[in-house]
């Protein structure tokens, strides 16, 4: 497993922007565009196992 670690930025308002790619390369389904780590679309990917809000990593099942 791999844990990747993922950066955020935080606006006023509560809105989070996603700022590290996908270190493997997996893109999305429709929009074709590398992951953003910790993202949505990131948690909805077939090797996504957890996350750590806290300590901002991600547990991911790829071998």
């Amino acid at each position: 497993m791999k844990y990747p670690k993922y950066n955020v930025n935080e606006f006023v308002g509560g809105h989070f922007e996603y700022t590290t790619p996908c270190p493997f390369g997996i893109k999305g389904k429709y929009t074709n565009e590398i992951l953003m780590v910790g993202s949505l679309a990131c948690q909805r990917c077939e090797h996504f196992r957890g996350i750590n809000k806290e300590d901002g990593i991600v547990s991911c099942g790829i071998e």
